[in-house]
């Protein structure tokens, strides 16, 4: 018996590849990303994080995830793109 609709597993999948990412762990949060993304399409962030992912694995799907995100809803992906963008530059730029 499922106590969880199947449904909303998909935030607690796109979360536990956020834990996965902190743990260094990619092809565990990739894989987490993908499940959320079966349960939900529509999630935005699952192909946002999955992106983000792939991108620092140097995957070249990740660029399949952005665009995906952008199509589901192109406002709000654009703005976490370019939020993301904008951590990334500033973390890197921290490190020189």
């Amino acid at each position: 018996m499922r106590l969880t609709p199947r449904h909303a597993l998909a935030p607690v999948y796109h979360n536990r590849g956020g834990v996965r990412v902190l743990q260094n762990d990619i092809r565990g949060a990739i894989a987490d990303y993908t499940s959320a993304i079966e349960i939900d399409p529509r999630l935005l962030v699952a192909y946002l994080s999955r992106g983000n992912a792939r991108y620092h694995n140097r995957d070249p799907m990740a660029l399949a995830d952005y665009w995906h995100a952008l199509k589901v809803d192109p406002g709000l992906a654009a703005a976490e793109i370019i939020r993301m963008l904008v951590n990334d530059l500033t973390t890197t730029s921290k490190r020189c």
